[in-house]
């Protein structure tokens, strides 16, 4: 919650989910089975 680019990040995903399927993209090494559904 200290944390400003968390914050940012949920926010920007409430006003635009497409952001979230972007970070989801570039975080693919991180989750890659969100990867392979988009």
């Amino acid at each position: 919650m200290s944390d400003p680019v968390h914050g940012a990040i949920e926010v920007c995903a409430q006003l635009r989910p497409t952001v979230d399927i972007s970070v989801t993209a570039d975080a693919d090494f991180v989750r890659p089975e969100l990867r392979q559904s988009s």
